[in-house]
């Protein structure tokens, strides 16, 4: 082989393995770009919904903040039970979750002689302290409860029964006081509920639409002086 043909021989051959590596390189570039830009798309993937996870949990903490934690106290228009003993729920009607749930009661006797304004007398023990706690309800959740006033129902009993001339009920108010969880806000509801039967009922008329002539003793007027959400 001539000098001529070898050093075209070699020439050739030296093209065909650079153009071939060359080739090689490229798709190795390829492949790292590809993996590359694939790494990066599921890390915006993943930044965007950590984004939005972050931004919906403000948004709900910010709906929650906008408005009050509605709580009652259910059956919310009569109730049947044991004479001076009642079976209740409380209900917590908000997407909050309540803390330090502290249910009170207390009870009277309301009265109003003719042409006088109404009285309320005050029977049972006061105290400062709650009949019943609850350390948390979660949102939309239930929880049950009871109230038992034996010797409250007989003192307002021989009130009632006494010689007294003019209009008068018994009534148990509930006041509930209660934090929400997210800020430590408090609030504060009241329930009014007529002491009727022979002291196996709570009644709550005017929630069922009921209203007695404007002249007549009725529950609405007690509400107004206890000062109750309804």
């Amino acid at each position: 082989m001539n000098m001529k043909l070898y050093l075209k021989t070699v020439s050739n051959w030296n093209w065909d393995k650079i153009a071939n590596i060359s080739v090689v390189i490229g798709v190795f570039l390829a492949i790292l770009t590809f993996c590359h830009s694939n790494k990066q798309f599921n890390e915006n993937i993943k930044n965007g919904e950590q984004l939005f996870k972050k931004d919906s949990l403000l948004l709900a903490k910010q709906i929650e903040l906008s408005q009050e934690p509605i709580i009652r106290i259910i059956p919310e228009n009569e109730v049947e039970g044991e004479i001076a003993n009642f079976n209740l729920k409380i209900k917590n009607y908000s997407p909050s979750k309540l803390v330090n749930i502290q249910i009170f009661t207390d009870y009277f006797v309301a009265i109003r002689k003719k042409n006088e304004n109404i009285s309320l007398i005050s029977f049972g023990t006061i105290s400062t302290h709650p009949n019943v706690e609850f350390s948390n309800i979660n949102a939309f959740e239930t929880e049950s409860f009871n109230i038992s006033f034996n010797n409250t129902l007989k003192q307002m009993l021989d009130f009632y029964n006494s010689d007294f001339s003019g209009q008068r009920m018994m009534v148990v108010r509930l006041t509930v006081k209660y934090d929400r969880n997210l800020d430590g806000q408090r609030y504060i509801y009241k329930k009014v509920y007529i002491i009727a039967g022979h002291g196996d009922y709570l009644l709550d008329t005017d929630e069922r639409g009921i209203r007695a002539p404007i002249d007549i003793f009725n529950l609405e007027d007690i509400k107004r002086i206890i000062g109750t959400n309804d």
